[in-house]
């Protein structure tokens, strides 16, 4: 009988030996020029050779320990804009240069932040093509000033892009830059959130459940019309 540890061992194998024989494009915007999706309107694709650091911030749901190494990645970001919503959306995304594993992972956030650039990092350390997005607003804006447009009205496109759009885009794009720098797609596709990361997860199984083979969404923050009025209720 075989074991688990020789077939996880067998199974690592065979995805260094096809990571080794990966050729990778020129990390340049010139690369990714055709990067886009016909639902929205690219103004910038930035891209450049980085070093990814451990996100000392902390890690999500099941990562291994921090390490102080870097990992060399093709680092890109992408500006785009949803035709007639006048918002601004950022999507990171980070491709291994020397070690890709041959999937694609795309991260979470959490509270109001609909993800980041520096969770990428923990992927990265996997050996993961990841991509995260900004949902339409920096992680330190208050919520007023990207949710609401004056007072008693909502911004209601930038909160279809936190909510469930935004997510849904970066995983399109992210899994095409992918297949431009490596010359292949990923073989499989995960995602990996916790709180608002996780319900991230839930949203993306519901409205785009081609996205992803598999998700992690670990305490899924849902029951949004229940659960921020009861965070209030003490201090009221």
């Amino acid at each position: 009988m075989i074991s688990n540890y020789v077939l996880l061992g067998l199974s690592q194998l065979l995805i260094f030996v096809s990571s080794a024989h990966t050729h990778t494009k020129a990390c340049t915007p010139d690369t990714f020029a055709s990067l886009g999706l016909s639902n929205i309107n690219v103004f910038s694709v930035d891209a450049k050779i980085d070093h990814a650091h451990w996100n000392t911030a902390g890690t999500l749901n099941a990562y291994p320990a921090p390490t102080n190494a870097t990992a060399k990645v093709c680092q890109l970001k992408v500006n785009y804009t949803y035709p007639s919503w006048n918002d601004k959306v950022t999507t990171w995304i980070s491709l291994p240069v020397d070690d890709w594993n041959g999937q694609f992972m795309g991260m979470g956030g959490g509270g109001w932040v609909t993800g980041s650039l520096g969770a990428l990092s923990q992927a990265v350390f996997g050996s993961y093509a990841a991509a995260s997005t900004n949902g339409g607003h920096d992680e330190r804006a208050t919520v007023q000033s990207w949710a609401m447009t004056s007072e008693g009205n909502l911004n209601w496109g930038n909160i279809q892009d936190f909510s469930s759009v935004a997510i849904d885009e970066t995983a399109s794009l992210g899994k095409a830059a992918t297949k431009i720098f490596y010359g292949q797609s990923q073989k499989y596709a995960y995602w990996n959130g916790c709180s608002t990361g996780g319900r991230q997860g839930h949203i993306l199984a519901q409205r785009y459940p081609t996205q992803y083979d598999g998700i992690l969404a670990g305490s899924p923050a849902i029951n949004w019309d229940k659960f921020p009025l009861a965070e209030l209720w003490p201090q009221l």
